[in-house]
Parts: structure tokens; C-alpha cells; sequence
């Protein structure tokens, strides 16, 4: 959205402001705003339904904040995070829960993913039936389990977050 409007600005001081270009620009300006619009009418919609899932199954909402124990970083497939959103921390006796939504840069395109992430289980996500688009991997005690291609539905966690608490 940012290169949008910065194609717009050089737009407006490339082209003489006539009456057959000014209703161009209108339309484009119009168009922009409400991408930003809508764009901020998810996130907190997104947002919002965090809050809810971390409060059903008492969990610590962390907001931008990447828990200490869960380090990115060391897996292969997130080294490129650019931004971290919705971070949820929990625990159950000896299992640790992460949850987090995350921004991913690879090559020219940017994906939000969303990220499950558990220590602590004495089989992984062996039980855990896999959609599509759903990739599991183990980065030292933790195993992860993160949508490639998009964030995960709130119906999706709570499947993962059942099986996950009857896991013993």
C-alpha cells in the first residue's frame, strides 16, 4: 500500500492537473484510502479474536512481544520475520504454548503466517490431522506447526489448542 501512494504523489506533481487527469487521481486517492481502510478494519478484527481465543483458553496475551523462551530466529524457515503480531503465551504443567502471528519476507513477496508452537510434548504434533497448507517442523524442544501460505483460521486453533491440552 505504501508504494501505492507513493506512485500517486509522483503522479500528482508528474501530470498537469487537467480535467481529463484529475478524476484519475481522485479515483486512485479514493482507492488507497480505502485499502488502508479496510486493512486496519482486519488487523484489529484479527486482533480481536486473539484476545478472545487467549482468554477461553486462559492465556497470556503478549501483543508485538516475541515470548523469551521461543526464539525464531534459530529455524531455518523463519529467519526472515519481519514483524511480529498477536503473540500468545501459555502453559500446562510441563508443556509450553506459543502462538503468534508473523510477517515472513521471501524474495520480493511478504506473507503473514501464523505460527503454533509447543515444548514439551512427547510426540510433537504426530496427532495433529495437517490441512493443505499446514507444515510442521521441530526447532529444538519445540514443535512447530505454522500455515505456509496464510494466517490460520481461529476455528483451526482451536482444534490445535484441544488436542494440544489432551496431550499428556
Amino acid at each position: 500500500m505504501h508504494g501505492v501512494g507513493i506512485m500517486l504523489a509522483w503522479l500528482a506533481r508528474a501530470l498537469p492537473l487537467t480535467t481529463d487527469v484529475a478524476p484519475f487521481l481522485y479515483i486512485c486517492a479514493i482507492t488507497l484510502v480505502f485499502g488502508i481502510v479496510w486493512q486496519t478494519i482486519e488487523e484489529r478484527k484479527r486482533t480481536n479474536e486473539i484476545r478472545r481465543f487467549a482468554e477461553k483458553w486462559r492465556l497470556a496475551y503478549l501483543g508485538n512481544r516475541m515470548p523469551a523462551t521461543f526464539r525464531l530466529d534459530r529455524t531455518r524457515a523463519f529467519e526472515s520475520v519481519e514483524s511480529i503480531r498477536r503473540a500468545v503465551m501459555g502453559t500446562d504443567g510441563e508443556k509450553e504454548l506459543v502462538l503468534l502471528d508473523c510477517r515472513v519476507r521471501g524474495g520480493r513477496r511478504r506473507r503473514w503466517r501464523t505460527i503454533f508452537a509447543a515444548r514439551g510434548l512427547r510426540s510433537g504434533f504426530g496427532w495433529t490431522q495437517y490441512g493443505p497448507d499446514l507444515r510442521t517442523m521441530e526447532a529444538g524442544d519445540w514443535a512447530i506447526v505454522y500455515s505456509e501460505t496464510k494466517l490460520m483460521p481461529i476455528d483451526e486453533l482451536d482444534t490445535l489448542m484441544e488436542r494440544f491440552s489432551r496431550e499428556q
